[in-house]
């Protein structure tokens, strides 16, 4: 191991030329990871939490229906998933935009809470309020149309969530004016979410409603399938440091190679005294993967300083979580193992003593 540190020093030039070369790779690499974690977080907060399944029920005569009686239609059949109504727009004067997300059943998901409770069981005139809205708040209490709640819950986490401009409500507590506004509309759509399918549920959930309510159109839309759209432009995100990480790559494929030309003389020696080709490997990709974990510690240090600065890339902040570093330091393993391998296969193939007979 000394003698690997011995000649990183006598080759400064080069080990820096790599160490470049790999934080070039490293770094978007990283960031990527950093973009992709951040880019999802948001994409399901705004959905509500993250969940496998995703499906649309939505009810095209809202008007006939029976607000307290559709509550607990929900809580009885959907044990294993999620049902709530999203993101209904409200406007009220000396309040920032924020949106409602009505909860049909409450047992299997909740908001993130950074202040308060959950709700208790038929718990009335409550609400769960995000950050944002709660710190323009000026008390414990806010009137929702003409109907006074209690503020039990703050949502949000510690950095912007999708979760701090809404604010979570039962439906059967929510105030008349807004039900009657919600069944006014050419349909009503139920999202019910699950990390198990939910299909059973759904038709469970249906039939019944249909025993009560004859009159009563239902249509099941499947939303696993419209994921595609936010992948698509995840992809589209990630395909600039994508393109960095494979161009540097190359470069340090190059590096490498110019590494193994100016220390062949060194290597051949070393064979010509009985090194045999598992040495000579451990020799080559020992000194190529410290080289690529100094990269990697170096580029976790930069990315640390510009989340700690609120630098962000893309509108997303640059985050260090312990999956970005363990990703990072396999990604610089596999990096290393990947540029020493084709300078390896090179040397091995070469000719000791015609590499020793060479001038200069």
């Amino acid at each position: 191991m000394w003698s690997i540190f011995k000649d990183i020093k006598n080759n400064k030039i080069i080990f820096f030329l790599l160490l470049i070369g790999f934080i070039f790779s490293i770094f978007p690499a990283s960031i990527a990871i950093s973009t992709k974690t951040v880019f999802l977080e948001e994409a399901f907060q705004d959905r509500n939490g993250s969940f496998k399944y995703y499906y649309t029920i939505k009810l095209n005569s809202p008007n006939s229906l029976n607000i307290n009686f559709l509550q607990e239609l929900c809580k009885t059949n959907f044990v294993k998933s999620s049902a709530i109504i999203e993101n209904i727009d409200v406007n009220k004067a000396g309040m920032p935009p924020f949106s409602i997300v009505a909860l049909l059943n409450d047992t299997n998901w909740h908001p993130p809470l950074i202040k308060g409770r959950y709700f208790k069981e038929n718990e009335k005139n409550s609400l769960i309020m995000g950050k944002d809205i709660y710190s323009v708040n000026s008390s414990d209490f806010f009137k929702l149309y003409n109907k006074n709640y209690k503020i039990i819950g703050v949502s949000g986490l510690k950095d912007k969530t999708g979760y701090d401009e809404k604010i979570f409500i039962k439906l059967n507590d929510m105030p008349n004016d807004m039900l009657e506004i919600l069944k006014s509309q050419p349909s009503l759509n139920i999202s019910v979410r699950s990390n198990y399918n939910a299909k059973t549920e759904i038709n469970n959930f249906v039939s019944n409603l249909n025993k009560v309510n004859l009159q009563q159109k239902v249509k099941i839309v499947d939303e696993n399938n419209n994921n595609n759209i936010s992948y698509e432009s995840l992809q589209e995100l990630l395909g600039a440091p994508i393109r960095l990480v494979l161009i540097a790559m190359i470069n340090l494929v190059i590096v490498s190679y110019l590494w193994i030309y100016t220390k062949r003389k060194d290597i051949s020696l070393r064979k010509a005294l009985g090194a045999s080709n598992i040495d000579i490997i451990m020799y080559i990709w020992g000194q190529i993967f410290i080289c690529s974990l100094v990269s990697a510690l170096m580029t976790f240090l930069i990315q640390h300083l510009l989340y700690k600065a609120n630098i962000t890339i893309q509108n997303f902040d640059v985050q260090i979580s312990p999956q970005n570093i363990l990703i990072g330091l396999i990604f610089s393993l596999l990096l290393s193992i990947i540029t020493s391998s084709f300078p390896i296969i090179h040397i091995i193939k070469l000719q000791s003593a015609e590499i020793l007979n060479e001038k200069g």
